[in-house]
Formats: structure tokens, C-alpha cells, sequence
């Protein structure tokens, strides 16, 4: 039934997740080139870096703590790819907010419908805590998107 409702409705995920990219990308393009702020500085972007460099999962460069290295891996690896920059880490976080919104969508649209799904992702980007946490190196934009991946129906 879920299969045949996405497909006489045109909401395959594919495309939601392109278009919300895409509009986020877009609404972020001016601040891409920001320098990092304090508390990417502080931890997430020298951990990052360090796993970059030497391949540990410890820093070496920034005291060590209890974060779990998902997103410091991603970083690293989006470094790896594209190369070490503000704009590459921005746009690596533009991508895994867009998968959040993408999951938030797809909660949404299992306990409603489509319309509903695209108010919740639309009104959930531009609420100003999540679209500023949407382009910076921090954690809690990792923690709510899976979270809306592990609450959302296969």
C-alpha cells in the first residue's frame, strides 16, 4: 500500500531529497565560506582533521571526549573527497541535513500525508535553530536525523 501511494502521488524519496537539498543549499549559499565558529573550532573540526591526517579515532590535537565519531568520520571523509574547507564541511552538513529532513518527511507522511509531510520538512528548515545547526559541524543535527530514520516506517 505504502509503495502505490508514493507512486500515484509522486513523492518517490529520491526526489524529495534532491529538491530539499537543493532549496537548503541554495538559502545557505551566502554563509558557506564562513570561517569555523567556536565550538566547531574547539572540538569537531581539529578531530576531524586528526582522523584525516593519522587515521585514529582519538584526537590528538583537542582534548578527547565522550562524542561518538559518526559525524568526525563523515568530515573526514568529505575532506578526503573534496578537500579541506569551510565550504566543503558546510556543504558535507547541508547533505546531512537535507537526509533528516528527508527522514522527518517520510515520519511525517506515515502518520498524515504528503501535504502535511512537506509542511513539517519545510516549517522544520526554516525554524531558525535548525537552519542555522544545518551547515555547522556539530552533532545534533546527526542525532535528530537518525532519530527520525529509526522513528519512520520502512
Amino acid at each position: 500500500m505504502r509503495t502505490a501511494r508514493h507512486s500515484s502521488r509522486g513523492t518517490h524519496p529520491a526526489l524529495v531529497f534532491v529538491l530539499t537539498f537543493s532549496a537548503i543549499l541554495a538559502l545557505h549559499a551566502p554563509l558557506l565560506r564562513l570561517p569555523y565558529f567556536w565550538d566547531e573550532v574547539g572540538y569537531y573540526v581539529p578531530a576531524a582533521r586528526d582522523l584525516l591526517l593519522s587515521g585514529s579515532l582519538i584526537p590528538r590535537s583537542t582534548p578527547s571526549n565522550a562524542h561518538p565519531p559518526l559525524v568526525i568520520a563523515y568530515l573526514a571523509l568529505w575532506w578526503k573527497i573534496a578537500g579541506y574547507a569551510p565550504v566543503v564541511t558546510r556543504t558535507a552538513m547541508v547533505l546531512a541535513a537535507s537526509f533528516s529532513l528527508l527522514g522527518l518527511f517520510r515520519l511525517a507522511e506515515a502518520v498524515a500525508n504528503t501535504e502535511v509531510a512537506a509542511a513539517t520538512a519545510l516549517c522544520t528548515a526554516l525554524y531558525p535553530v535548525f537552519f542555522a545547526q544545518s551547515s555547522l559541524a556539530h552533532l545534533d543535527l546527526a542525532a535528530a536525523g537518525l532519530t527520525f530514520w529509526a522513528c519512520a516506517p520502512i
